[in-house]
């Protein structure tokens, strides 16, 4: 349906109509036989009289207006300004033709501004339509379309259809006559141009020169409207009326990914969509019964207008502007109006008043936006991607049933992995941790950033009597202290550690911790998902290093690195630390270094302390998803998971 206008244009008018002359190469404009307000008296009139006697009440002399039959009519008899039927005794013809330049309208000038005269023809349309009753039309817009029977006209070789018909009579009544149909090269090229934007290629121009077949024409044209430029050509235009584009407008004109709008409007041309599903899509498509990813795309037309992120600017008063932006454009594109001008006053030209404006704002009102600062974009998965997104969840689950594999080589690993743990188990009477960072104490002469909300015992989550720092958000939080004074030197067998208490029911998605050496902080561990970009979501190095999942949330965990696995390494002096995480609430405490380190958590050396035939299901458990989670020997499929999600 969409496409219906442009077709028929295209295919009906251009290869019939170039250029209309008479036989003398002048126009001939003979007087319409029946005269039509709209077409031939309301362009004369709100050129040269509305100025002085139109809608502008502020403006009308003489209490006359022009512009409405009521106030056109309101006197009678002698001093009757239109006397339907009678010229003569219509006052508006008798000043027409006055030739007292005191009384002849329009006047020289009004104010300063100059008026042309009527001309003979102008004045010829006057008298014809007084003549013929002086019947007035309301505005053309307001007029319900109907349906004319075609005129009886016929002219072989130019009549193809009733539209050629109605074009016919209309050059036949100003004595002109259709110009020679265009050769197929000029044809081709402008058919290619009006639908798909482009120039045929040479090949195509020779295609249709040969082709002798009686459809020729018609071929050309659907293989046009099924090329996917159509739809690109088609949505240029729409896309400038709805005001699209890629930024936000006002201020610094941030970067705004809408580019899955722009593709909808071209593949609803493309698939000529119905014009009314088209709009219902673009004003209401997320409020439809049945939601889908396309109609969520199509109603980002309600947030297609300029928003600002300016510091200083008022939430009230951008609010009303996107209000009136929105009553303007819909008024604009869908209802061929200027409503715009009711947002201050009554309309003076079309019968729109100002509640009208304010009650058409009401429809936008529940739009859910950022008045100032940076809109949230929800991510839209489309039909296109949805065969992709089921393959790539198939192939991550695929994978993570792997990593749950148990096998003889993983055992064995297992088993050395245990005598080792062992090993420093004996030997952690000899540990010694160092507290860089406790209670309300960051080290001497560090600079702190972030907030440190420190919370006191019983106030929250503490270990013992010392303070914990609480951090909370919705999305990327930290804070951290740089440029100490008291340095850390790593010594052989350090560990990096740190308590955390994670909200059991407003669990982070991630944690972080980030090391600072000689200012730079590319040495980064994480647990837990891959939402924190530093280092790059998706990557596994020293600067983005996975350690393993989630500590145990509900109660105080103790966290291990080894200093190797960020890239530090025995003589590395360290001068910062960074507490990070992706949402949710956590409370961190005690951090530093710990000498000859176990490097695994406090659950897990507990289950390890248990005689292997006493353990419990679980406790084999938590010893073997530890495992798995770090040992080297599943790094290969741990990227490959890595990768399978950031696809």
């Amino acid at each position: 349906m969409i496409r219906f206008v442009t077709a028929l244009c295209a295919a009906i008018i251009t290869p019939s109509l170039a250029l209309a002359t008479t036989a003398d190469g002048g126009p001939a404009l003979p007087l319409p036989a029946t005269i039509e307000f709209n077409r031939d008296v309301r362009p004369i009139l709100s050129d040269r009289c509305f100025v002085c006697h139109g809608p502008d009440e502020a403006k009308v002399k003489g209490k006359l207006r022009l512009d409405s039959a009521e106030r056109a009519f309101h006197k009678k008899g002698e001093d009757a300004v239109l006397t339907p039927g009678s010229p003569d005794a219509s006052e508006l013809w008798r000043r027409i033709i006055s030739d007292d330049d005191d009384e002849r309208m329009p006047p020289a000038k009004v104010g300063s501004s100059p008026l042309k005269p009527l001309s003979d023809r102008e004045k010829s349309i006057i008298k014809r339509w007084i003549e013929q009753g002086a019947k007035y039309e309301g505005h053309w817009a307001y007029i319900k379309p109907v349906e004319r029977v075609a005129p009886k006209v016929e002219q072989p070789g130019f009549v193809r259809s009733d539209i050629d018909r109605f074009i016919l009579a209309k050059l036949r009544e100003h004595n002109l006559s259709p110009a020679k149909e265009a050769d197929r090269r000029t044809l081709i090229r402008r058919l290619s141009l009006d639908l798909t934007g482009l120039p045929p290629t040479a090949e195509q121009v020779d295609a249709f020169i040969a082709d002798q077949s009686a459809d020729a024409y018609e071929k050309v044209v659907d293989r046009l409207l099924a090329s996917p430029h159509f739809g690109e050509r088609m949505a240029i235009y729409w896309l400038d009326l709805v005001r699209y584009a890629d930024s936000a407008g006002y201020h610094s004109d941030n970067d705004r990914m809408v580019w899955m709008y722009r593709d909808y409007v071209i593949d609803a041309f493309n698939t000529n969509k119905r014009f009314d599903r088209f709009t219902i899509e673009q004003l209401a498509g997320d409020l439809l019964p049945q939601v889908s990813s396309e109609t969520r795309i199509a109603s980002g037309y309600n947030r297609l207008l300029n928003t600002t992120e300016e510091g200083g600017a008022q939430p009230r008063e951008y609010t009303a502007k996107y209000a009136a932006d929105r009553v303007r454009n819909v008024t604009t594109v869908w209802l061929g109006a200027t409503m715009g001008c009711a947002e201050c006053h009554d309309h003076k030209y079309d019968p729109l008043a100002t509640r009208e404006f304010y009650a058409m704002a009401a429809f936008f009102a529940d739009v859910q936006e950022t008045a100032v600062g940076r809109q949230q974009q929800t991510p839209i998965i489309t039909a296109q991607h949805e065969a992709k997104l089921k393959e790539q969840d198939a192939k991550i689950a695929a994978i993570e049933a792997k990593l749950k594999e148990d096998s003889p080589q993983l055992q064995a690993a297992q088993v050395a992995w245990e005598a080792e743990i062992h090993k420093k188990l004996g030997e952690a009477e000899t540990r010694e941790d160092f507290a860089w960072i406790a209670d309300q104490r960051t080290p001497d002469g560090a600079r702190r950033d972030g907030a440190f909300n420190f919370i006191a015992k019983g106030k929250g989550p503490t270990r013992g009597e010392q303070h914990s720092r609480r951090q909370q958000s919705g999305g990327l939080i930290q804070h951290f202290f740089i440029d100490a004074k008291a340095t850390l030197t790593l010594q052989k067998d350090d560990v990096f550690y740190v308590w955390i208490h994670l909200d059991a029911k407003n669990t982070p998605k991630q944690i972080m911790l980030q090391f600072n050496q000689a200012g730079s902080w590319e040495h980064r561990a994480y647990w837990g998902g891959d939402h924190i970009p530093y280092g790059g979501v998706g990557t596994n190095a020293d600067n983005h290093r996975n350690i393993g999942p989630l500590p145990k949330a509900g109660e105080w965990v103790r966290l291990e690195v080894d200093p190797k696995v960020v890239g530090l390494k025995e003589g590395s002096i360290i001068n910062g630390m960074a507490f990070t995480q992706h949402g949710g609430l956590a409370h961190w405490e005690e951090a530093g270094v710990g000498r000859a380190g176990i490097g695994a958590p406090d659950a897990v050396i507990a289950a390890l302390k248990v005689e292997a035939a006493a353990r419990t299901p679980e406790q084999r458990e938590t010893i073997a998803a530890h495992h798995r989670a770090t040992s080297p020997l599943l790094n290969p499929l741990r990227k490959e998971l890595r990768d399978a999600k950031a696809a």
